[in-house]
Formats: C-alpha cells, structure tokens, sequence
C-alpha cells in the first residue's frame, strides 16, 4: 500500500496482494477500527488482489488506513495513510464527471425468471461486488451498460448498487431486488412465511489459561440465521477494539484476540449474538497466569538429633499441578512422621520424628498444587 494525498470528493483506492493457503481472510481498518461496507465504503475481490473503495472522500476520511490478511497459520499486514486536503481555489475540471440518464428503479420479479436493469462497470449487491459469471452477466451498449441476473434466486434479493467514475468524480445509484415466491415458472404456488430463526451457538468459546504476556483468543460460531450482530462482554462490562484487543466478526462467526494479556484481563469473557428475531450467547474464563518463582528456595542444612527439624520455601506466580516430581523420590504427606502446610507464597515441612535415622535424606519441593490439602515435598535416602 501506498500514501495517497487527495482532494475532497474525489474516489480512493488502496489494493493490496494477498497469498497463502488456506486463502487469508482480509479485513480492512482505520486507525485500528474496522471498516464495514456501506454505500460510500466498497470491498472488492478479484484473485489475489483486495481493494478498499472510497466513494467521495471526505476531510475527516483522513488517517491511517491498514490490510489484515490472517488464516490458521499466521497473519501479515500493510498500512498506508490518506490525506485529504480541501482545495483554496476551487479548479476548473476539463473532464465531466460522470451523471446518471436513467437511475436506477426497484423491481418485482418472479422467482425463476430473467430481469434486467441499467448497471454501471462496478457494480455490487448488498454491498458486495458482483463479477461475471455464470450468474451475473454484464453489457454494454454504447453510453449504457446492462446487468442480466440468468435465474433469480431467493439470495439474489436485496440492494444492487453501481458505481460510475472517472478522472471527474464519482456518482452512484442504487434500487432493491424484491422476489415475488408466489411464482414460480408461471405457476402459482403458496406464499411461504420467512422462518424466524435467532442465533443459536454451535461452537462456543472455551476456557483459555494463559501465561503473562502471552495472546489470549476465544472463537465461537453460530448456526445459520439471517442479519447476526456480534458483542463481547468481559464481566458484564462491553468490550470495544483497541490496540491489544481485537474483534473481527464475519457471517455466523466472531472471535476475539486478548494482546499482551496481564493479571487483570482475568475474569469471565461472553459472546452475545443477536438479530431481529432474538439472542444467544456463551461464555468461559480467562485466567492469566505468572510462571512460578522461587524467591527463597531449600538450602542444604545440618540439625541435631532431637531438634526441631523445619523446612520451607517461598515462591512467587500462579501455582500449578503440571510440575513433573523426580521417579527416585517419594512424595510427602501430612501424617504421624510429618505436617505440612501451605500459606499463600510459601510451603513448610516440620519433621516430627527429627531423632530417627531416616529422617535423614535430600528433601525438595517441586510441585506446588492448590488442589491438593498441603504442597507436595518429597524425600530421596541416602543410599
């Protein structure tokens, strides 16, 4: 991507190439907030190439805008800013902007059958761009463009929209698609009402426990059900993009990326997914967690027979029971012969039995589990 200095009203394009497998997702971002499609931001896809559209910009469309590509494997990304500049004098332009002779009409037609309106070069539906396929045909008849839908289907209805421009300006048009169902091929058939279908999860997010510093992500995904919104809720409280968090939802999907996670980004996260017909949502904990430390460990020590015999260590982080203990050692428990305990940072052994020869040995306190009554110590004979 490249800066670009503009005048105001004038379109924009920032295109970036793209390569991976599986295909990357791109999303497209201003000073870190994500861009939807709308009728003055256009998405467009062509192969390897992705390009961002801005129809008539404006003064406050200025800022820094960046290309997301990220597939299960990685991700990359290019950033470029815009600069949009009000002109002192306004200049003369000798090429003619574009203009519409006949707009564009709304249309009713029968499911099954061919219609056919004025479209310009780009052109999209729903704010996605349309190509030439087997569906879609584009042409062209001297100052008039055509675009022939081959077979109305019930996913075809919705907002067509083009987009005319030259070195002049911009101009665009846009009329709704509607489809009568109660057509078919010529033969009436009874209207089906539209099912009613709220979001219903299918993968919900899971508990993530993490390291300091390291990137938390949870990911959900709902069945199918039209015009589904995503929000994410930490504890109750909304969350919104920023520099260490990231939200990108698609269709039925949404995931969220924790960066440089700290202690405080601990506690339960929740994915809300809503349309007009009702609402789900899921949630799960995050618990971020410091590797253990030793700040005052065991050190090699000589008692007398008959003396109190009290070993013990501090420690600082999150405890955790994946620590692996020695095969040539025997664990410690609580019993006649020994008493553990266990505060928050440290962990003590009293020997009770000090004056018998096998209290004699090398002691050690690799494991430190909060699921278990006391720390785990353990003890190697001399041989």
């Amino acid at each position: 991507m490249s800066p670009l200095d503009v005048t105001v009203g004038k379109p924009i394009r920032f295109s970036v190439q793209v390569g991976g497998l599986p295909a990357p997702q791109v999303t497209w971002y201003r000073e870190g907030s994500s861009l939807e499609a709308s009728n003055k931001i256009k998405f467009m896809h062509d192969a390897d190439e992705h390009t961002l559209l801005l129809l008539e910009v404006a003064p406050e469309d200025s800022g820094l805008y960046s290309a997301e590509a990220r597939n299960d494997y990685g991700e990359a990304a290019s950033s470029a800013t815009l600069n949009v500049t009000v002109p002192v004098h306004a200049e003369v332009s000798r090429v003619s902007p574009p203009s519409l002779l006949i707009p564009l009409s709304d249309l009713l037609v029968a499911e099954g059958r061919t219609p056919s309106s004025n479209l310009s070069v780009s052109w999209f539906l729903n704010a996605r761009e349309l190509k030439e396929s087997s569906e879609f045909h584009m042409s062209r008849s001297g100052e008039t463009f055509y675009l022939n839908v081959t077979k109305v289907q019930l996913e075809h209805e919705g907002e067509f929209s083009c987009v005319i421009s030259n070195a002049g300006g911009v101009v665009t048009s846009a009329a709704t698609l509607n489809i009568d169902v109660t057509e078919v091929e010529g033969k009436p058939s009874a209207v089906t009402p539209e099912t009613a279908v709220k979001p219903v999860f299918r993968h919900r997010i899971s508990p993530v426990e993490i390291n300091i510093g390291n990137t938390a992500k949870f990911e959900c995904e709902t069945e199918a059900a039209p015009n589904v919104t995503f929000k994410w809720f930490r504890d109750g409280g909304a969350l919104k993009e920023s520099e260490r968090v990231r939200i990108i939802s698609r269709v039925s999907s949404s995931s969220l990326e924790l960066l440089g996670a700290n202690r405080d980004d601990s506690g339960e996260y929740t994915c809300r997914a809503t349309n007009q017909h009702g609402s789900d949502e899921c949630s799960a904990p995050l618990h971020v967690t410091e590797p253990v430390r030793f700040t005052r460990p065991l050190q090699d020590r000589t008692f007398l027979v008959g003396k109190p015999l009290s070993l013990s260590v501090s420690f600082s982080g999150s405890p955790t029971s994946t620590f692996p203990g020695a095969k040539t050692t025997n664990p410690i428990w609580a019993s006649y012969k020994y008493n553990v305990k266990r505060t928050e940072r440290s962990c003590v052994l009293e020997v009770l039995n000090a004056d018998r020869e096998e209290a004699r040995g090398r002691y050690s306190c690799p494991h430190l589990q909060p699921q278990q009554p006391g720390p785990e110590w353990q003890r190697r004979t001399w041989s």
